[in-house]
């Protein structure tokens, strides 16, 4: 059998294969499991590897990289014995510069005695280390340690940066696009292999930080706005959601896999010690229990515990994201109700979805500044008087018409002399280019409501013809931007330098 190297357009002269099997060939994969599955079976004999309920889960193997897993040192020291005198029999090789060695659950008292430890495969030493990375995941013997996440959250961080520079970035594209390659790029990286991981708080803030980050960073928010705010104009989801997502279509996976699959009869064993110790098993399927309650989906997980039957692919993915949907609703209300400046946002967007106003941005370009005003000032990210605008009943006065105001917004739309001008405007148009039906209708809400319809809460103008609609709000976006920007008191920075 011979080959040959193909590099840069040039081929090298042909060499015979003496050992191994050809890199790329059909045949290969096959001939390396045919070689190397009497090995495990070698390791399954020596008794020193893992089992679980009789389940020898000791040699866990992917293509050619293997795991030796045993409960005490003597024991993997066996394994590693058989592994060696198994590769010279069969003239494999083993490179120990690759090969590492973990302790998990080690009691703190014990791990000094790591410097006394040592690791040989065939007379050659191996490092023992605190972290592993295999398989594009980090392995970390502290299982509560930050440090897998904080290397996801750089990983999104990159990929952030990487997008902004390509144009994801306030006064660049259109952040509806900005947000959904957020979505089909920077979160799969970010998020891989997270149906594995167990969250806490603080674990999970480092993760929301990032998307709340670049998120701000495409709609040109100042630094500190709300990201539920952010994202309740462009329909995302918490990466908390996005991981629980994962974790629940991979609930499936393991469920639905066949009953002589390991992982699959590891999972089972594990559920049913839960079922009887339920406050003593922690790590994976508490997590997925806890999920399954938060999202009311655990009767399903309970009707297969009774009868074994689970719904199927696409019934079990529309029913999670429906539920986790209906939830995160109700956490984006529950967060943006409680902050001060976002009183006019909490009364006109109803909930988290593509917001009408960057829709027209997206399919009118000229009304991208005008939309940009109308975002910043929804999301509370402007300055009043050269303070941080934070909502609440402070007074301001007005030096313009001598008058006291608390909603600074409010004030300039409605009532502001140094506005008046603009105001008459928008209403000489209203009355100009509609009929007498909607002037009416518009002419008879009450501020607050008025307000919200002005800002987009379409309750008011619901029954009109769409057309008319979408003329209104393009007509209300160029005087929102003209009134705000001529103010004396509310100052809104239009470079995404100047905000971040």
């Amino acid at each position: 059998m011979e080959e040959y190297v193909l590099y840069n357009g040039k081929l090298s002269r042909q060499f015979n294969i003496l050992q191994g099997v050809r890199q790329g060939g059909v045949l290969s994969p096959w001939l390396f499991l045919l070689f190397i599955d009497d090995m495990i079976s070698e390791l399954e004999k020596l008794s020193t590897g893992i089992v679980i309920q009789n389940l020898f889960v000791g040699s866990p193997m992917f293509a050619d990289d293997l795991t030796l897993m045993s409960r005490l040192k003597r024991g993997l020291d066996n394994m590693l014995v058989q592994v060696h005198n198994y590769s010279l029999k069969w003239r494999l090789t083993f490179n120990e510069k690759k090969t590492v060695v973990l302790t998990f659950g080690e009691k703190r008292d014990n791990i000094s005695a790591v410097t006394n430890r040592r690791w040989l495969i065939g007379g050659k030493e191996i490092m023992e280390k605190s972290i592993w990375h295999n398989l594009e995941k980090d392995w970390h013997t502290d299982v509560s340690s930050l440090i897998p996440i904080l290397e996801a959250a750089k990983k999104g961080q990159a990929i952030g940066i990487g997008l902004a520079n390509l144009g994801c970035r306030f006064n660049g594209m259109s952040p509806l696009v900005a947000t959904k390659l957020w979505a089909r790029i920077a979160l799969p990286k970010m998020l891989y292999g997270a149906e594995l991981w167990t969250l806490n708080r603080e674990k999970l803030s480092k993760l929301e930080k990032v998307q709340n980050i670049f998120l701000r960073v495409c709609l040109g928010l100042l630094s500190g706005t709300l990201g539920s705010a952010a994202r309740g104009l462009l329909g995302l989801w918490t990466v908390g959601a996005e991981i629980d997502k994962r974790k629940l279509l991979f609930l499936r996976r393991l469920i639905c896999a066949s009953e002589d699959c390991v992982h699959r009869r590891v999972f089972m064993i594990r559920l049913n010690r839960w079922r009887w110790n339920p406050n003593k098993i922690t790590g994976f399927v508490p997590d997925l229990v806890r999920i399954l309650q938060k999202y009311c989906l655990w009767e399903y997980m309970d009707n297969f515990l009774q009868s074994g039957n689970f719904p199927s692919k696409s019934e079990w993915k529309k029913t999670v994201i429906e539920n986790i949907n209906h939830t995160e609703i109700e956490f984006w209300k529950f967060k943006t109700q409680r902050y001060k400046q976002l009183g006019l946002y909490s009364q006109v967007v109803k909930e988290p979805m593509r917001n009408m106003w960057l829709q027209f941005a997206l399919e009118n370009s000229e009304m991208a500044i005008q939309v940009a005003i109308i975002v910043k000032i929804l999301c509370g990210s402007f300055y009043v008087n050269g303070v941080r605008f934070a909502g609440g009943k402070t007074q301001f006065h007005c030096m313009s018409c001598g008058n006291y105001y608390i909603n600074p917004v409010k004030h300039a739309m409605l009532h502001c002399c140094e506005t008046q001008l603009a105001r008459t405007k928008l209403w000489e148009r209203i009355t100009y280019f509609f009929p007498v039906e909607f002037v009416v209708n518009i002419n008879s809400l009450d501020e607050g409501n008025l307000m919200q319809t002005i800002f987009g809460n379409m309750q008011f103008v619901q029954g009109h013809d769409n057309n008319q609609v979408q003329n209104f709000y393009i007509i209300v976006a160029e005087s929102i931007s003209q009134i705000i920007t001529i103010t004396s008191y509310i100052d809104i920075y239009l470079d995404s330098e100047t905000s971040h």
